[in-house]
């Protein structure tokens, strides 16, 4: 077996994030998914949020969900990535491009396991899933470029792989 795949083998019982690093077209997604495979994860949901086709004023919404009302268009309830995760994988692809806001969120998700529904007035919800981030950008050039947020970097720059 190739060593890469390996030492994701390592990784996929560890409970911290997993940052996969490289250019578009490198796998990041099946490797991800890989790695959940690998996991005692495997029979709970692999969840994949693509943040290039979510446009910044819904990424908190499809990230975290939303109750009726929430917002103009929210008709019904949505169940977020967080949530349709359970006790699985969720993979943020392109977490470069989440919006300063939603990364105040992800950083409280992964602090202290927990989120609030968009629309929710209480009731916090219970986060069990584990986190895997991609990013085809240097996160450290986005972090001086005031785009992405140093705190947030510490908690996801754990377990990093970076591929060719």
């Amino acid at each position: 077996m190739h060593p890469r795949l390996e030492r994701l083998r390592t990784y996929a019982d560890l409970p911290e994030t997993l940052l996969l690093s490289g250019p578009t077209g490198a796998g990041k997604s099946r490797l991800a998914r890989f790695v959940h495979e690998q996991s005692r994860r495997a029979d709970e949901p692999f969840v994949t949020l693509d943040l290039s086709a979510i446009p910044p004023t819904m990424q908190m919404a499809e990230l975290f969900g939303w109750r009726r009302g929430a917002f103009t268009g929210a008709v019904r309830d949505h169940e977020g990535a967080a949530a349709r995760a359970g006790a699985g994988t969720l993979f943020i692809d392109e977490i470069d491009k989440l919006s300063l806001e939603a990364q105040a969120g992800l950083l409280r998700l992964l602090e202290e396991r927990r989120f609030r529904v968009l629309g929710a007035s209480s009731d916090d919800l219970d986060c069990k899933a584990r986190l895997i981030a991609g990013s085809n950008v240097d996160l450290r050039a986005a972090i001086a470029q005031g785009r992405f947020r140093e705190d947030l970097f510490y908690r996801i720059n754990v377990l990093v792989v970076a591929l060719p």
